[in-house]
């Protein structure tokens, strides 16, 4: 079942490979890869308005969700900007074997221009990686916290897009570092993680403490109780490339640094995915509230 899983994995990121490559012709559009995820496309959205008050030009392009879909994208320049997260690039991009802590983060900068990519960080906007259980579970078995679920994860199923099951800041990072062993493994779409949670056709599911869909009520985020894992920050990846045409792009990367939060992107992110406005809607609203895209007022 892991080696079927495996392959699967590898399958999709070729497929996906090939999707990008047919969007690598336009030589002058700048292609910011973004996921399905609220949280990742507010953050390109973000981008994209500002560049375009400067005359860049920026296309979107879908990708899956996880590093492993955006990373060798922005290698062979099939995208020129990402959303990536600090645990993710540190364990996956970089094969770093001890786990990231806030005070690496320059080798992490350092490590990203060998690879001619520069990681302009997004230092508050702090993600905390978990899992998240019913309602009725929670009452049910009284399950508050990790320590409470691993008294019964073996009697449990996790579901969870294929990639968590291989990403060795998914899964495996579960089964090492805090002990998890669950019953049964479900492999699910993204999009289709909560509904099958409330159908009861898992138990588990995992969630990003800044993820649109975590403020719904029948969802319990659980509690991290033993604090192995340390909060990890978004990044905005650029390539060296796109500097080099756009110097721009540097500074519009610091300015969102320098006014975005995670409590408002979840929060915008729960609106996204409850439907009340679009991502785009979202990234103007976050810009004109921090003044980053002032209105001209209109002239009689």
């Amino acid at each position: 079942m892991r080696i079927l899983r495996k392959y699967l994995g590898l399958l999709m990121s070729f497929v996906l490979s090939l999707s990008l490559l047919a969007g690598c012709a336009d030589e002058h559009a700048v292609l910011v890869g973004v996921s399905d995820e609220a949280h990742i496309q507010i953050i390109g959205y973000m981008v994209r308005e500002l560049a375009a008050r400067k005359g860049i030009e920026c296309q979107m392009r879908e990708t899956g969700s996880g590093i492993a879909n955006v990373q060798p994208a922005l290698e062979n320049g099939c995208l020129q900007i990402g959303i990536e997260f600090t645990e993710s690039a540190w364990r996956n991009v970089l094969q770093k074997k001890e786990s990231y802590h806030a005070g690496d983060l320059g080798v992490l900068q350092s490590d990203y221009k060998k690879l001619g990519l520069s990681w302009y960080n997004l230092p508050m906007v702090k993600d905390h990686y978990t899992l998240a259980i019913s309602r009725r579970l929670m009452l049910n078995e009284d399950i508050n916290t990790l320590s409470d679920l691993l008294e019964v994860d073996d009697q449990l199923t996790i579901g969870a897009p294929t990639i968590f099951f291989e990403d060795s800041t998914g899964y495996p990072y579960l089964q090492s570092e805090y002990g998890f062993d669950f019953a049964s493994t479900s492999n699910l779409p993204e999009d289709g993680l909560v509904q099958a949670l409330l159908d009861r056709k898992v138990d588990v599911i995992p969630a990003h403490s800044i993820d649109g869909y975590v403020n719904k009520a029948e969802l319990v985020i659980l509690e991290d109780d033993l604090g192995v894992r340390e909060d990890m920050t978004a990044g905005i990846v650029i390539t060296k490339a796109a500097l080099k045409a756009h110097p721009e792009l540097a500074q519009i990367a610091k300015s969102i640094a320098a006014a975005l939060t995670d409590s408002q992107l979840a929060v915008l992110a729960s609106g996204v995915a409850s439907d009340l406005f679009t991502a785009q809607q979202a990234a103007l609203m976050l810009l004109k509230s921090k003044n980053l895209i002032v209105e001209k007022p209109m002239t009689a």
